[in-house]
């Protein structure tokens, strides 16, 4: 192999390795105000990925995360601040942060192996909270006046079936960095292999646009539940579209540099 090449395939390595090419996710709780929740009141559930397996086997559409170290409750009139690890721009076109709550849809199959009822409709109301987003963790621009509502669910592997209600432990799990651009009415009727191949390899989640906010990059994100609406937010995950990672500018600038000094010799 020549040294070029050699070179060459091992930047490739080193910029597929690179942390900088990882999902990033929620890191650190900065604040959180239960409000009226009781239960499921510890935050760091949100942090990092969503957990693949629920206890009652792996995390489908069919089977959400029920646990209270894998999700946290904001009740009405309560807030969290999570600060991601690291930033996300905010000047890209299409949505940028993934949303992960607990929707979990009912499953009218006859034999437990997970379809969808036309409409779909899932075991309690979706969450909901106003959402805002800052790049230094002091001020806050919020994405919309209105609530959002996090009504997508959730699905861990890509390579596994649904029998008697549950999955077993994949091993191809979800990209929780890739949007899902669908909507819980587009899950109606389909069986879970046809939501597997609707969602296209992604996590699933609802996502969310953050570049009509003026920011440059996005580092903090808060969710606020209206106190009085009767609306609660169940968080899973908060996840982004990573930059590119760092280890490709590396590959692309070595391999030029070592190109040159090869035509030199």
């Amino acid at each position: 192999m020549s040294r070029l090449l050699f070179v060459t395939a091992s930047l490739s390595a080193l910029a597929a390795a690179s942390p900088a090419g990882a999902v990033v996710t929620a890191s650190s709780v900065v604040d959180y105000q239960p409000g009226s929740a009781t239960s499921f009141t510890k935050p760091a559930a949100a942090l990092g990925l969503p957990v693949g397996d629920t206890t009652f086997g792996a995390l489908t559409p069919f089977n959400p995360p029920f646990k209270d170290d894998h999700i946290v409750i904001v009740g009405s009139g309560g807030s969290i601040t999570l600060r991601l690890s690291a930033p996300v721009a905010a000047g890209g076109a299409g949505p940028d942060i993934g949303v992960f709550s607990n929707n979990g849809l009912i499953d009218v199959s006859p034999g437990g192996t997970g379809t969808a009822g036309s409409p779909a409709a899932t075991f309690s109301p979706p969450s909901a909270a106003r959402v805002s987003v800052s790049s230094d963790g002091q001020t806050f621009v919020p994405l919309s006046a209105a609530p959002s509502v996090f009504a997508n669910p959730t699905n861990f592997y890509t390579d596994v079936s649904i029998d008697n209600y549950s999955a077993p432990i994949g091993n191809a799990v979800a990209d929780f960095s890739k949007p899902f651009m669908g909507t819980l009415s587009d899950f109606g009727g389909l069986t879970y292999q046809q939501m597997v191949q609707l969602l296209g390899g992604s996590g699933g989640g609802t996502w969310l646009d953050v570049t009509g906010t003026g920011l440059s990059s996005v580092e903090y994100v808060r969710f606020d539940v209206p106190a009085g609406a009767g609306e609660r937010l169940v968080l899973d995950a908060v996840t982004t579209v990573p930059e590119p990672a760092a280890g490709l500018v590396l590959l692309m600038t070595s391999s030029f540099l070592i190109r040159r000094r090869a035509r030199a010799v």
